[in-house]
């Protein structure tokens, strides 16, 4: 195993489906959600749409499962005809930092 508090990135293929869980370890860190890519890679291989849901039931109307939030990124050249339709990497950095600064 790693140091503590370092970072740990596994990617856990879900049977042959596109989904993917993305496992990050961190010490102290409550693993009562689950992040997973829930889109083929694109065009430069990195997928879309995530999803963050649920490990474990917590009481009734938040099953396991259940999708919390969904977060979708940028699919394809804004000025090919695609618009704006996802966030940037950039837009979800200013959000951790803003969050970070915070603390």
């Amino acid at each position: 195993m790693s140091e503590p508090n370092s970072l740990l990135k596994q990617i856990k293929n879900q049977s042959e489906n596109v989904m993917r869980e993305l496992i990050y370890a961190v010490e102290g860190k409550v693993a009562n959600l689950k992040t997973s890519a829930v889109d083929e890679p694109g065009h430069g291989g990195a997928c879309h749409t995530y999803h963050i849901s649920r490990v474990k039931s917590e009481g009734e109307g938040k099953p396991a499962g259940e999708v919390f939030c969904d977060i979708d990124f940028q699919n394809g050249p804004i000025e090919d005809g695609n618009g704006v339709n996802g966030i940037q990497n950039e837009d979800l950095l200013a959000i951790i930092i803003d969050r970070l600064e915070g603390f």
